[in-house]
């Protein structure tokens, strides 16, 4: 098991706003990004940082595709207060099959729905994975797939 040190964070800190983004811009804080889509298609590296709107949903499946490495892992979370939603409602909130390592999820609300039958909230199958403050809800219980991690 691989313990994420408290480091200094040395990558850049990518915004994302579901209602007042555009993925059109370069996802700064000024400029923030409004689709999982975009998170999903962004060569993230060691040690950047993706934070996400705890004010409205974000839509989609977040599928991480890079990795960060053991002292900088890749960060999802929340900016301001509360949990950033991410409805995977239309299929599955996270999925990732060993397409990425050393991530670190915080303070997010993962959610799925009876649309994603057969998969839970999140398929994880990867390693150095770490969540600190999620939620797993709104699993599927038919078909004997009735837990939030599949």
């Amino acid at each position: 098991m691989t313990v994420f040190r408290k480091t200094p964070y040395l990558g850049t800190a990518f915004y994302v706003d579901a209602i007042n983004g555009d993925d059109d811009n370069d996802g700064s804080w000024e400029h923030q990004w409004q689709t999982i889509a975009k998170v999903n298609a962004a060569a993230l590296v060691p040690g950047n940082r993706v934070y996400f709107n705890p004010q409205a949903p974000h839509p989609g499946k977040l599928a991480p595709v890079t990795s960060g490495d053991v002292t900088h892992p890749i960060i999802y979370g929340t900016y301001g207060g509360g949990r950033a939603i991410i409805d995977g409602s239309a299929d599955i909130a996270l999925y990732n099959y060993n397409t990425a390592y050393y991530l670190r999820f915080e303070h997010i609300d993962f959610s799925g729905s009876a649309a994603a039958d057969l998969k839970g909230t999140i398929q994880y199958w990867a390693h150095d994975a770490y969540f600190y403050d999620c939620i797993f809800r709104d699993s599927v219980l038919l078909n004997c797939y009735g837990a939030g991690f599949n």
